[in-house]
């Protein structure tokens, strides 16, 4: 079978590989390309894709969940930790997650098909992970003291990113109540990275990587040089 489901949800994998394809196609740069990480990596690295020769931008996709008011996404408490542990705030924002507005492959096929170019960039919301309101209560924990990964692991929700035309995006934790945030679709997302409104030049990267996970996982042996300059 080579064609989805017309009415299942297209997965996280689909609305990553679509947006990062858009993504270079409108930066439009020959040199510039993404790096992901296997599900292996991405477990201490806490992103799916990060633009490289490029300003620095980091982005974790996530796969919605669907209501009759609202499309949401759970914020995954261990990833959560990890990347704010590893990428502390900047003075522009350059960690982002993102996630689809289509909640069918049907709809989706149905947008490619139509007379003119795909509307998918248009419905792909990215959001700066640190504008979040306080979803964890600091320091963060990974993988709890041993800062070994556990066996099997257990995913526990922080908080949800709730998406609505009426109220646009609002987040919701045990720790605060809804509050709204600012969001880009992907074309304002590309145009402010060009402006250099987003994104962090490289040679600034030392400056935000955490020092706390840096002395955690050096003495777990972890090459941290590779992560310094990836």
């Amino acid at each position: 079978m080579t064609r989805p489901i017309p009415q299942t949800q297209p997965s996280e994998r689909t609305v990553e590989v679509l947006t990062n394809h858009f993504i270079l196609h409108r930066l439009n740069k020959s040199s510039a390309w993404i790096f992901c990480p296997t599900t292996v990596e991405e477990l201490t690295r806490g992103y799916d894709s990060a633009l490289q020769n490029t300003k620095m931008a980091l982005i974790q996709y996530k796969r919605v969940r669907v209501n009759k008011s609202s499309i949401a996404f759970e914020v995954d408490q261990q990833q959560y930790g990890v990347l704010m542990n590893r990428f502390k705030p900047h003075t522009k924002p350059y960690v982002f997650y993102c996630f689809s507005l289509y909640t069918s492959h049907e709809k989706l096929n149905n947008d490619f098909n139509k007379v003119g170019s795909p509307y998918f960039f248009e419905k792909s919301l990215f959001i700066n992970a640190h504008d979040l309101p306080v979803l964890m209560k600091p320091p963060y924990t990974i993988y709890g003291k041993s800062c070994r990964p556990p066996s099997p692991f257990p995913r526990y929700t922080c908080g949800s990113v709730n998406y609505s035309p009426k109220y646009g995006i609002r987040v919701c934790s045990k720790l605060s109540t809804y509050s709204s945030i600012n969001y880009w679709d992907g074309h304002k997302f590309i145009n402010n990275f060009r402006s250099c409104n987003i994104g962090l030049p490289k040679k600034e990267m030392a400056d935000v990587i955490g020092q706390d996970f840096q002395d955690r996982f050096v003495r777990m042996g972890v090459n941290l040089l590779m992560w310094k300059y990836d």
